[in-house]
């Protein structure tokens, strides 16, 4: 997902045109990866709301204040002098993962300058997950059957409600109300627990049908288009198609995309995901917006190699339970960044105020 939103950053639209949709195959991959998560835990009588909270905070709260700290120097000091306004509340936003919100209300033009624009999808992410534990749990409750059929139809009318809703204005794009959908799709995948039954050449079709769809829809979807919801329904479809297909034991697909380096890839994405974008602005600073293809080429790998260094230094050693915090230290951790962070932005956006 991050390398193939890289690509179309560094201006290979012309290759990936709907690059962006790999953001809404990445909402149905996590919704599904965190249910089994929560289901792991509840069937090993480890679950509890401050294990998952701690668990989420470890995962994604270093390498984003990592990116805060780096973002508010080039916010103040290297951006042009007309974005650093919007730059230091996009800080602020971020740090409280609200960037979305921001961005949604106001002209998207207003940040193309601005370091953590990108941000706005983990915005979509943390507000849904902030409070899904106490709904699975509420479902979980009457039982895994009821509950899928549950979060299957909590689905279709999210996404009913994001159809009826959609609006030409591209706000709606950037707004948790027009993702929620995808992200209730794959929680209700990973409640599915076999409960529609295929044969394996059936999986091998419904997984090669998956890839199909998503390989087809980055090539030919518009980035930012009206009626969102609309465009994306085939590679959110075929994400779904492909994780069922590979439920049990894998397909062909399953083992094609579970081989390195795309295994690599998608365990680092994260980082890379992170750190793309402030390089290029920084790039863009020093040798303006439309970029030689040897940049390009050089941007990629160091895009890359920050996010795989981001990953191995930054991220792994706070997600070990047993590493540098305590759970205690954790929400300490994490409530102070987010404090300290969103105060400088706040501080930022009164010194920068027109």
């Amino acid at each position: 997902m991050a390398l193939v939103v890289l690509a179309a950053h560094l201006g290979w639209l012309d290759i990936f045109p709907g690059a962006a949709a790999a953001l809404d195959l990445f909402f149905v991959v996590s919704g599904y990866l965190i249910t089994h998560v929560i289901l792991s835990d509840r069937a090993a009588g480890k679950f509890s709301y401050a294990r998952y909270y701690e668990r989420r905070i470890r995962r994604l709260f270093p390498a984003l204040f990592a990116l805060l700290a780096v973002s508010a120097v080039l916010g103040f000091w290297v951006i042009p002098e007309s974005a650093r306004h919007a730059s230091a509340a996009s800080l602020a936003a971020t740090a409280l993962y609200a960037n979305n919100l921001l961005i949604g209300l106001h002209p998207i033009g207003e940040f193309a300058q601005t370091p953590l624009p990108h941000t706005w999808s983990l915005g979509v992410e943390e507000q849904y997950y902030l409070l899904y534990p106490p709904l699975l749990v509420a479902l979980l409750a009457r039982g895994r059957g009821p509950s899928f059929w549950g979060m299957l139809g909590f689905t279709a009318l999210l996404l009913a409600v994001s159809m009826l809703t959609s609006t030409r204005s591209v706000s709606a794009y950037f707004l948790t109300t027009s993702r929620v959908w995808e992200i209730f799709l794959g929680c209700a995948l990973a409640l599915h627990g076999g409960r529609l039954s295929f044969t394996r050449p059936v999986r091998e079709l419904l997984g090669a049908i998956g890839c199909a769809a998503i390989v087809l829809t980055s090539l030919r979807l518009p980035i930012i288009t009206s009626f969102h919801a609309v465009n994306v329904i085939p590679i959110c479809l075929g994400t779904a198609l492909l994780l069922l297909a590979n439920e049990g034991s894998q397909t062909w697909s399953g083992r094609l995309l579970s081989r390195q380096p795309w295994r690599f890839a998608g365990i680092a994405s994260y980082s890379v995901y992170l750190w793309h974008w402030p390089i290029i602005i920084v790039a863009q600073r020093l040798w303006g917006q439309d970029f030689p293809i040897w940049l390009r080429v050089i941007l990629f790998a160091v895009a890359v190699a920050a996010g795989i260094l981001s990953w191995r230094y930054i991220e792994m050693p706070f997600r070990r339970p047993d590493a540098i915090l305590t759970r205690r230290g954790t929400f300490v951790f994490a409530i102070a960044g987010m404090a300290i962070f969103a105060l400088i932005g706040a501080i930022g956006f009164v010194m920068t105020g027109r």
